[in-house]
C-alpha cells in the first residue's frame, strides 16, 4: 500500500476494452491510483470479466429523489449528492453531469432549488470518487434573467449550459390555456390564473429571445462555458441551435 492509502493491484485474466479494441485475456495494473507499471503488485484474477473505461452519463437528470425534499427524509443536500454518487459509482458511471433546471415551471426546477442543487455539488464534489459536473438547463424565455445569469453560473461554477424551450407556443399562440396548468401552477407556488399570464407574456416577447440569448452566448464563451441544446425534434432544429 502507498501511502496515500492506494492498493497496488495487477488485474490479470480478464478481457480488457482499449482504444483499438478488445484484448483478450489482457493485464492491466493499478498504482498511486492510476493505470501504470509497477512492481510488487498484489495479482487478481479477474477471468472471466470484462475491465472497460468508465461510464460517461452526458445528460442525467434522475437524481431529483436524492436530493429533492420530502415529508421526514433527509434534508441535507450534500448528503443527497453523496447518494447520487453512490449509485453511479455502482453502475459503472464515473462521469456524471448533473442537469438541474432553473426555469419558470418553478419547484423542483425553480431559481431557489437550483440554487441549493449546485451548492450541494459544490460542497462535495472535491471529496467524491466520480467526477460529477453539473450542468445547467435554462429556460430561455426567463427574460429579465440573462443580466444576472453569467454571473451566477460563475458563482455556482457551472460549466456546461444548455438551453431548453418548454413554453406551449401553439396552445398559447391560440390563448389557450395548457393542459395540466393548474397543477403546475400550484406545484409552482402560484395562482393559476397568474401562472397563465406570465406564460402568455413570455409568449408574447418570443422575438426578444434570439437576440439576447445571441448576447449571453457570448458573454459565457467568454467565461469558458460548454452549450448544449435539449428536445431538439427535428435536424432544423438542430441546425437552429448548432448556429
Amino acid at each position: 500500500m502507498s501511502e496515500d492509502g492506494y492498493v497496488t493491484l495487477r488485474l490479470v485474466g480478464a478481457d480488457v476494452l482499449r482504444a483499438d479494441g478488445l484484448e483478450r485475456s489482457g493485464e492491466l495494473t493499478l498504482a498511486d491510483g492510476l493505470l501504470q507499471d509497477a512492481s510488487g503488485a498484489r495479482e487478481v484474477d479477474l477471468n472471466g470479466y470484462r475491465l472497460l473505461p468508465g461510464i460517461v452519463d452526458l445528460h442525467g437528470d434522475g437524481f431529483e429523489r436524492h436530493v429533492a425534499p420530502r415529508r421526514g427524509a433527509m434534508k441535507q443536500m450534500g448528503e443527497g449528492i453523496r447518494a447520487t454518487e453512490a449509485e453511479l459509482a455502482a453502475n459503472g458511471i464515473t462521469t456524471g453531469v448533473l442537469a438541474q433546471f432553473l426555469s419558470w415551471e418553478g419547484g423542483l426546477r425553480g431559481a431557489e432549488f437550483a440554487h441549493q442543487v449546485f451548492e450541494g455539488i459544490r460542497e462535495v464534489r472535491s471529496q467524491l470518487v466520480t467526477d460529477l459536473i453539473p450542468q445547467l438547463r435554462f429556460e430561455i424565455h426567463l427574460l429579465d434573467l440573462y443580466d444576472t445569469l453569467p454571473a451566477q453560473i460563475a458563482d455556482w461554477e457551472v460549466p456546461y449550459v444548455v438551453f431548453n424551450d418548454h413554453l406551449p407556443h401553439d396552445r398559447l399562440a391560440q390563448g389557450k390555456k395548457p393542459p395540466r396548468l393548474t397543477g403546475q401552477a400550484l406545484k409552482a407556488g402560484r395562482n393559476p390564473e397568474k401562472h397563465f399570464e406570465m406564460l402568455l407574456e413570455m409568449h408574447a416577447r418570443r422575438d426578444e429571445v434570439g437576440p439576447a440569448l445571441d448576447r449571453l452566448c457570448n458573454l459565457l464563451r467568454q467565461n469558458g462555458i460548454c452549450f448544449g441544446s435539449h428536445d431538439d425534434h427535428s435536424a432544423q432544429d438542430r441546425e437552429i441551435w448548432r448556429a
